[in-house]
């Protein structure tokens, strides 16, 4: 599966490759093979990824189509 929803996130902020990886401490090589699906998420930088874009995780993964932030993920889940 292609993972363009870290593309579309990264591209959304106007930013290259290399200047995510280097947010997130990965290399410019390790962003583009998510966004190819060459290479997997870890959970560490799969949940650092949801931190830096403010979006869940499902979203990321495609597991979710709405785009909730963090915190309207963490107050819907307090009604549960």
């Amino acid at each position: 599966m292609n993972n363009s929803r870290v593309r579309e996130l990264r591209q959304k902020k106007g930013m290259k490759q290399e200047a995510l990886g280097g947010m997130l401490g990965v290399s410019q090589q390790t962003i583009s093979k998510i966004e190819n699906s060459t290479e997997s998420l870890s959970i560490d930088l799969l949940i650092n990824i949801s931190k830096y874009f403010n979006v869940t995780t499902d979203y990321i993964l495609r597991l979710s189509d709405e785009k909730r932030s963090l915190l309207q993920y963490s107050q819907a889940n307090k009604r549960i």
